[in-house]
């Protein structure tokens, strides 16, 4: 659809229905007034907080938003082969609906939500292993919308390999990182 190349044209899609490059060829705009489905400009729709989040979005639904860092690169796929993305979306990125959970939704790992749930590494590290915090556990309104959700957090204690806490610890930091 797009075939950008990086962050840049994809704002610029976003934005303008077309990048700088693109609009200038007479090709493409030949193509484009024969074709019947055109990429719509949202630069005038949308707020720049919004196309942030899209160009992230499509950077992350093409494979683009990976972490180049070692142990965080390392976390994005543990993550992925635990099956963690099954519920917090491609890359942690995305919030999945949790009826019957307080706030309808899986917690994104690159919200302010999940830091609501996920107060440092201690409770990462509980709700990771047994499958919710003490904190929670200890919290009977916490308790009541965790019992009634459709979605529970798994316990991957027997799942684990040595050094994962910490590299799916690295990714979610990654992660936070670029949400800004």
């Amino acid at each position: 659809m797009m075939f950008a190349r990086d962050s840049s044209e994809i704002r610029q899609w976003i934005e303008n229905g077309v990048t700088d490059v693109k609009s200038g060829s007479q090709t493409w705009r030949e193509q484009r007034a024969k074709g019947a489905l055109k990429m719509p400009a949202f630069g005038k729709r949308l707020s720049s907080a919004q196309i942030d989040d899209l160009v992230r979005f499509v950077m992350l639904v093409n494979g683009q938003l990976r972490p180049e860092d070692s142990l965080a690169a390392v976390g994005f796929n543990r993550a992925d082969s635990l099956g963690c993305y099954g519920c917090h979306g491609q890359g942690g990125w995305l919030s999945r609906s949790n009826p019957g959970s307080f706030k309808g939704y899986v917690a994104s790992w690159a919200t302010a939500d999940f830091n609501d749930l996920v107060h440092n590494r201690s409770e990462f590290d509980q709700w990771v292993t047994t499958g919710i915090s003490e904190r929670m556990l200890n919290n009977p309104i916490a308790k009541y919308f965790l019992r009634r959700s459709t979605l529970h957090m798994p316990a991957y204690r027997d799942h684990l390999r040595p050094g994962d806490l910490d590299a799916l610890w690295a990714y979610i930091q990654w992660l936070q990182a670029h949400n800004r």
